[in-house]
């Protein structure tokens, strides 16, 4: 089946993030944490669920989930993911993949085969991810109009979602440029 969304997503830094970690740990305690990560491998940050899930949801049976994440590498976790963004009830029949692991691990090129692997280059999609190094790379494509870069610190939230809509409903929107550093500090 083609879809005519797609989805390519990170989750460190995206789906669970630094901020809402710390405001766990010092509020319900180290046990609580540990506990939590035990179970889930990370704390996923509820507000960046529900932003993805919007997105996800915007639209229905036309969108493919697209795992570019290093969770992608362990089939738990991988799992884990689309278990959180599926909230095991939210998104019934989300159709989900993920990217193959290239051994440069330049994520970038990896959705480059993706897309040509599957005939989908010319496909709406948009790459949500923190970590611009190997995306926005001089041997990738030029992907700066399907970028959400997201800030580690705070993860998925309403101004990431809104370009990311965008760019999926196919609305010109500014390229990314990434500053000389390239984690937001």
């Amino acid at each position: 089946m083609k879809y005519n969304h797609i989805i390519f997503l990170d989750v460190d830094g995206v789906l669970n993030n630094t901020n809402y970690t710390c405001k766990i740990y010092d509020k319900k305690g180290k046990d609580y944490y540990y506990r939590i990560v035990d179970k889930d491998f990370a704390l996923f940050d509820p507000k960046s669920l529900r932003y993805i899930r919007r997105l996800i949801k915007y639209f229905e049976d036309d969108i493919l989930l697209v795992i570019s994440s290093t969770w992608r590498r362990n089939d738990d976790a991988f799992n884990k993911v689309i278990e959180k963004i599926t909230n095991n009830r939210y998104i019934y029949s989300l159709p989900v993949d993920k990217t193959s692991i290239r051994p440069d691990n330049i994520r970038g090129l990896e959705i480059r085969d993706y897309l040509e692997k599957h005939n989908l280059q010319y496909t709406n999609f948009v790459i949500i991810d923190d970590d611009v190094a190997d995306i926005i790379h001089p041997e990738v494509p030029d992907y700066s109009r399907n970028f959400v870069k997201c800030n580690y610190m705070n993860g998925f939230k309403r101004d990431e979602y809104k370009r990311a809509l965008k760019i999926l409903r196919g609305d010109l929107v500014e390229r990314y440029i990434p500053e000389s550093n390239t984690r937001d500090l």
